[in-house]
């Protein structure tokens, strides 16, 4: 016989195990990815109901004013392309905790924005920034989570996002009102910053996932193929509706 056949089960490679429902890691995984959405979508529509606020201060048209979120939403949709790509290489959590950082130290910035241009540029780079998270957090859950704890996953990231979206326009809201969105956008710029502890602290390390080097070729052909698809033409065109309704 074999000897090789006589070699223990130990040394095999063993299979990384999943996040299971309800378990330890699911609930410290949970609440990282609810802040971390929360703080997304706070970042990103804290400016909608300071647009009046904007036109008042710098002389703007309500056309002009809105270029504070939608620059922000043009730059995150063109940098999510390639984010999920940088995680793939730098690995899924470096990326969302960086991206959650420096897209709340950019709104921070805004909030002393010397002028119209500058402001603009803040919440575009504050939009390129916040892509890591987004692009990058349905991608951490489909390799860490176990099948039967997928959907409630998503679904708690989801409500994450929903909560920070209406809360981002309250507090910007309110500090419209009270003539100072200033205090409005540093507000929410100190709550993503101490998100990133939160989630930095909670999120499990990747176990079914290891960076890799970049093959631009594949992630070439990767996106030509999803475009080349039917169904997922017809979800990017309602994804595109939606957001742009929003």
């Amino acid at each position: 016989m074999d000897s090789t056949s006589l070699a223990p089960a130990a040394t095999a490679p063993k299979a990384e195990k999943k996040i299971a429902p309800r378990s330890r890691d699911f609930y410290r995984a949970m609440a990282a990815l609810f802040c971390g959405g929360f703080a997304t979508f706070s970042l990103l529509y804290s400016a909608q109901p300071l647009l009046p606020a904007f036109a008042r201060e710098f002389g703007l048209s309500p056309a002009e004013s809105s270029l504070a979120l939608s620059a922000t939403t043009a730059t995150l949709a063109v940098a999510l392309v390639f984010a999920g790509a940088l995680s793939d290489v730098f690995g899924r959590k470096r990326v969302m905790v960086f991206s959650l950082a420096a897209a709340s130290a950019t709104m921070l910035l805004a909030a002393f924005a010397r002028n119209w241009d500058e402001l603009v540029l803040l919440r575009a780079a504050t939009g390129a920034a916040l892509s890591g998270l987004p692009a990058v957090a349905m991608a951490y859950l489909a390799d860490e989570m176990a099948t039967n704890a997928i959907g409630l996953a998503m679904g708690l990231y989801i409500a994450g996002n929903t909560v920070g979206g209406l809360s981002g326009r309250l507090v910007g809201a309110i500090s419209g009102d009270h003539g100072s969105w200033r205090v409005g956008f540093a507000l929410v710029g100190a709550v993503g910053l101490a998100s990133v502890v939160l989630f930095a602290k909670s999120l499990p390390e990747s176990r079914a996932f290891s960076p890799h080097k970049p093959d631009l070729g594949a992630l070439w052909k990767s996106l030509i193929g999803h475009f080349a698809d039917p169904g997922l033409r017809l979800l990017f065109a309602t994804g595109f509706l939606v957001m742009g309704v929003s």
